[in-house]
């Protein structure tokens, strides 16, 4: 089992750039959304925009992590490497898509 972990390198100053990365991709399509309210419900309270500004930016860096361990394997193959790309690439945007829900639940997502 250590040969097998030993054959893949990972460098966590990668890994903390890309989950800032996927975090800054989160706040600014979040962000799109909240502060285009210009009139928000009351019932919502004063700092309703504090949940989706944290809970989607958290959920878009474990995604990105999970979108960029890709680059960790080596495939032998370039359709093979393509295809996980697709497949991360959608994960990741479905990924960003429950984050929005779970961020703006009660909120503007009724």
């Amino acid at each position: 089992m250590k040969n097998l972990l030993d054959q893949y390198q990972i460098n966590t100053e990668t890994i903390i750039k890309r989950m800032l990365l996927g975090a800054l991709v989160g706040f600014i399509v979040i962000s799109m959304f909240v502060f285009g309210v210009k009139n928000p419900n009351p019932n919502w309270g004063q700092y309703w925009m504090l949940r989706p500004l944290i809970v989607v930016p958290i959920i878009a860096s474990l995604s990105s992590l999970i979108f960029f361990s890709i680059n960790i394997f080596g495939f032998p193959k370039a359709w093979i490497k393509v295809l996980i790309l697709v497949l991360s690439t959608i994960g990741f945007m479905i990924a960003l898509w429950i984050g929005i829900i779970l961020g703006l639940h009660g909120t503007l997502w009724n």
